[in-house]
């Protein structure tokens, strides 16, 4: 089998790379837009050599994609623009990359052939409060889209998932590295990702989509001022409070209150189905599943206590 992962340059690209080489036998390309990161990926996995192949590309380029994605029968789509303060000062840059990117990305599977196209989403595209999080959600309606473009075989669907633990520009990541704690509101809670798990659940989903769907992980969260203290205790930094950031909502949302009533508990995930017009059009078959009897947030669910949070800073999430 041959898996394409765009963005694999990416904190989640490149250990999803390295979680396939070493759990599976399939065979790799890998897909980035920075020449420097690229080849130091490529350094990095030389012992896989005869499994990876590196394409220097941007999802931007429609062309590109068809080249990359001929012959492959699994697509992860990680690439995106991420950081929600740039996303509104370089709004059209977000809107290019992650959802006419993702488009493109949809067009190329198809016209290639790909069997599964899995789309990494995000919290924010839950009820989204800012540009990033709207570029999110319009690549999730447009991977659901895409499933009704006949005559294909391709199966599109997403993942929504929390903060990963250490992913790169994520608070852990900023307060393991900097010599200050900045803390914007101590009661702002994150749902909580490891890494380990989130690779787990990404490559669970891609096996079980039917088509349109979005999968949502099971996840506990953290209050940060919790968080703050596990970390000025483990390293001794300096805590400096300051305002709520623009864009950032108190607390984040993995399913809605209009998502309610087409979401489904199928056990290891919660799955929102595409709604009723979209089922109407093509022959979808729903999963099996108990009702999600309430909206899924960060505040509602399991809160990591600071013995728990302790751990996590030891053992890298």
């Amino acid at each position: 089998m041959f898996i394409t992962i765009t963005g694999a340059t990416g904190s989640f690209g490149s250990a999803l790379a390295k979680h396939l080489l070493a759990t599976t036998e399939h065979k790799l390309r890998l897909l980035g837009r920075s020449e420097s990161k690229l080849l130091d990926l490529q350094h990095e996995l030389s012992p896989h050599s005869s499994r990876t192949t590196y394409i220097l590309a941007d999802i931007r380029d429609e062309d590109k994609l068809h080249r990359a994605f001929r012959g492959a029968d699994y697509i992860f789509h990680a690439a995106a623009l991420k950081q929600v303060p740039l996303s509104y000062i370089h709004t059209s840059e977000f809107v290019k990359t992650n959802i006419i990117g993702t488009r493109n990305v949809c067009l190329a599977a198809m016209d290639c052939g790909v069997d599964r196209v899995l789309f990494i989403s995000s919290d924010k595209a839950c009820a989204p409060f800012n540009p990033y999080g709207v570029s999110k959600a319009m690549g999730e309606a447009i991977m659901t889209e895409a499933n009704l473009h006949v005559p294909h075989t391709t199966k599109f669907a997403s993942v929504r998932g929390g903060n990963v633990w250490g992913s790169r520009g994520s608070v852990v990541e900023r307060w393991t590295n900097g010599n200050i704690i900045e803390m914007s509101d101590p009661n702002v809670t994150r749902f909580h990702l490891s890494m380990k798990y989130w690779l787990e659940f990404c490559w669970k989903t891609i096996n079980h989509i039917h088509g349109g769907e979005v999968f949502i992980p099971k996840c506990k969260a953290w209050n940060l001022g919790t968080l703050a203290s596990a970390f000025e205790e483990h390293f001794k930094k300096v805590i400096l409070t300051g305002g709520a950031r623009d864009g950032d909502k108190q607390h984040e949302s993995l399913i809605s209150l209009p998502e309610l009533s087409r979401s489904v508990d199928i056990g290891w995930a919660y799955v929102i189905e595409p709604n009723k017009d979209i089922r109407d059009v093509w022959e979808y078959q729903c999963h099996e599943g108990k009702p999600v009897p309430y909206e899924i947030v960060s505040n509602r669910v399991y809160r990591m206590g600071i013995d728990e949070l302790r751990t996590a800073i030891v053992n890298g999430g």
